[in-house]
């Protein structure tokens, strides 16, 4: 059993969803609505929470304890949805686990729904802010059992073959691939057509190639003797944590050369 807003509680898509939800009898109820609760909109089996949705501080408060969170809200008025915005922002502060925007109709041509586009294009910037290894470590943090000796976390382990079997399906052609000998790793004769240049306020302009060489071969040589390899402690004690996925990658490159 989890608790469940509906945003937009009041309206009449919602009203449907609301109705199954409640017959399971599985879930906590709360509906967020900018009405007052009246005895005609008043539903059993759940809890009416007027909120102002311009006011975050508010909306935070009101999505305490509250897993997902699902929207019904309407904007037409507004294509930047900054109901939506608020929304969203309240629900990080405030914890909430899973999010679905408001995606009920269609979202294309239909000018009054431009605003579905926006909110895919916010919570797509907000999710590339927020990586991986500073969810994790903010989890740790509130984590009240001992911390394990070692705590490892590790996202998704690949070899440089399946990675860049993954960048040829997405692309949708082959990369040209530059195999290079360990040997050669290790005393510096390797040769390529191309060197990754390391971009470092530290590092002297006129030590740039030399660096970037040295980088990449004993990362390299690194990534094949397995140092990169990490261990899952953190993976373990949060079992609920979902990490992304490889396919992130396609964001980076779909379309490119």
């Amino acid at each position: 059993m989890v608790k469940i807003a509906i945003a937009g509680g009041s309206s009449n898509v919602a009203s449907e969803i609301i109705d199954v939800l409640v017959a399971t009898g599985k879930h906590e109820m709360l509906l967020l609505s900018r009405q007052e609760a009246s005895t005609s909109s008043a539903i059993k089996g759940t809890t009416w929470v007027q909120v102002d949705y311009q006011n975050q501080t508010q909306l935070t408060h009101a999505l305490k304890g509250v897993h997902t969170l699902l929207s019904f809200v309407a904007e037409q008025e507004d294509p930047n949805s900054p109901i939506q915005k608020n929304l969203i922002k309240a629900a990080i502060e405030a914890g909430v686990k899973r999010f679905a925007p408001s995606e009920w109709a269609t979202s294309g041509i239909v000018s009054w729904y431009s605003y579905k586009a926006e909110i895919r294009r916010y919570l797509q910037k907000i999710n590339e802010e927020h990586q991986d290894l500073a969810q994790v470590v903010a989890r740790a943090i509130d984590y009240e059992h001992p911390w394990p000796v070692v705590g490892g976390i590790s996202g998704v382990e690949m070899s440089l073959k399946q990675m860049i079997e993954l960048g040829e399906k997405i692309r949708g052609k082959p990369f040209k691939v530059e195999e290079l000998p360990i040997s050669e790793l290790k005393d510096g004769t390797w040769k390529s057509s191309w060197t990754p240049k390391i971009d470092h306020p530290a590092v002297p302009p006129q030590k740039n190639d030399e660096l970037s060489r040295l980088m990449v071969s004993e990362i390299l040589r690194g990534i094949s003797a397995g140092d990169f390899l990490c261990s899952d402690e953190w993976n373990r004690l949060l079992p609920d944590f979902e990490f992304t996925q490889a396919e992130f990658l396609t964001s980076v490159w779909e379309g490119k050369p």
